[in-house]
């Protein structure tokens, strides 16, 4: 409920030089920041790094056509993922700093690998905890929802009991847990959409532990 002590992400990341324009991905380990430091092609490029293993890898730049050798400032991706927007003044402007659309069909800035796979929309995965007896929601329920790389993610239920999850398309384990209650598992499945965004409504009752 508070925000932490800033934490400067390193040498991997920031330099003597500015960076600016954050963009932290859906998947909340890949960062796009602009920067006019040494891997910029010009003025200020679009670079991305990734938080694996407890630490920002190097930082790296995006490559033309997404920079170019004028000034391209924060990217910013669509909710289903299907695209990115980034402004530049590039040559071909109608002035300053124009508005471009990115198709992420023809770049893979989100893979890993840099390879580009099948398009893997989004899924907002939401709902409310309840005391099974008295009906009301419960604050401060841990849910953990992990993936089939044993990938996970953690949120506390809200005041009303209830979560919020945006999360890539796949299966998922999720377990709900409190002090005093009866643990809770389920197995989610995101399908694929690759028109829109998908909404999965999972409500759940949660018991008191028997004494």
């Amino acid at each position: 409920k508070e925000w932490g002590v800033p934490v400067n992400l390193g040498p991997a990341v920031n330099t003597k030089y500015d960076e600016a324009g954050m963009f932290l991905a859906p998947d909340g380990k890949t960062l796009f920041f602009c920067s006019n430091g040494p891997k910029s092609m010009g003025s200020y490029d679009i670079l991305r790094t990734r938080f694996e293993n407890g630490k920002w890898t190097e930082a790296s730049n995006l490559g033309y056509p997404i920079n170019s050798t004028s000034k391209e400032g924060q990217l910013t991706l669509s909710t289903d993922t299907r695209y990115a927007y980034i402004s530049s003044n590039r040559a071909g402007g109608l002035g300053e700093s124009d508005l471009y659309r990115i198709d992420l069909k023809e770049f893979a800035i989100l893979e890993k690998d840099g390879k580009k796979k099948q398009i893997n929309t989004l899924s907002i995965l939401r709902g409310t905890i309840r005391e099974s007896y008295e009906g009301y929601g419960i604050e401060g329920i841990e849910i953990v929802l992990q993936d089939n790389n044993n990938q996970s993610q953690t949120t506390l239920t809200n005041e009303k009991g209830e979560y919020f999850f945006t999360i890539l398309n796949g299966l998922y384990t999720l377990r709900i847990k409190k002090k005093g209650y009866q643990e809770i598992t389920d197995t989610i499945n995101a399908s694929a959409n690759a028109k829109e965004v998908s909404i999965i409504e999972k409500g759940y009752l949660i018991k008191k532990e028997s004494k």
